[in-house]
């Protein structure tokens, strides 16, 4: 699915982070965010960069992940 086009407002940078819905232990220490205002219909959208992070395996062909 496309979210359209976002133009960058401003980028910050999350220190010390968790999100135990990919994973209960592994903690990211530092992760940079690009914020836009748009009328997007999602909250967060994560780049490869965060994914490579948390060590999420994307399987394009069959749309599941690991």
């Amino acid at each position: 699915m496309f979210a359209g086009s976002l133009a960058a407002a401003e980028v910050v940078t999350r220190i010390y982070m968790r999100l135990s819905e990919f994973d209960k232990i592994r903690c990211i220490d530092e992760q940079k965010a690009i914020v836009f205002d748009s009328s997007c219909k999602y909250d967060i959208i994560f780049g490869t960069d965060f994914l490579t992070k948390v060590v999420v395996n994307i399987k394009l062909r069959t749309g599941f992940m690991d």
